[in-house]
């Protein structure tokens, strides 16, 4: 059973508790869903929190062998890492929404073992950039290879994708060997 089909029965009865997943086989620990009153109020997933971490999930379940274990459990408000509860509809849309911006990204990601510098250029001339090729220059200034940077920025897949092809575009960065 897919989390999809988890997450739909544990949100029809309204259940409060947490959505444990975990590697097929071994049984590593990957993350938790938590949900209060059938909403999901928190998703942990491979040390990424929020709702990227919900998107890595549904991508990753494709490739990787995943199970998953419903526990009863007390859950508090202060839990919360989402900024809105979500109700099994709102899932669905953003899911299918998320997963046609993926999959129209996913031919132009970049490998990630590319090397990326700002262009100092490009800060000079003071060019006007978006909120999220802002934070992706900010993620650039700490880790300069790609796959670090998909890692670690706040933004999910394809908005990274888009911010780097933006950036490129305007030449603000440039493309180390």
């Amino acid at each position: 059973m897919g989390i999809m089909e988890v997450l739909e029965d544990q949100i029809i009865f309204e259940f409060t508790g947490r959505v444990n997943i975990l590697k097929k086989g071994n049984n590593q620990y990957l993350g938790r869903i938590l949900l209060k009153d059938g909403a999901i109020i928190s998703c942990e997933y491979d040390k990424v929190s929020g709702l990227k971490s919900f998107y890595n999930l549904i991508t990753d379940e494709q490739k990787l062998d995943l199970h998953f274990i419903v526990e009863p459990e007390i859950v508090n408000s202060s839990d919360r890492n989402l900024d809105e509860k979500i109700t099994l509809l709102s899932l669905k849309e953003k899911l299918n929404l998320y997963l046609a911006e993926y999959n129209k990204s996913i031919k132009l990601k970049p490998p990630p073992d590319l090397k990326l510098s700002i262009n100092p250029n490009f800060i000079k001339k003071g060019e006007e950039i978006s909120a999220k090729e802002f934070d992706i220059l900010c993620v650039i200034s700490d880790y300069n290879k790609t796959g670090d940077i998909y890692k670690s920025a706040n933004l999910v897949d394809f908005e990274i994708t888009n911010a780097l092809i933006s950036l490129r575009k305007k030449n603000a960065l440039l493309v180390l060997k």
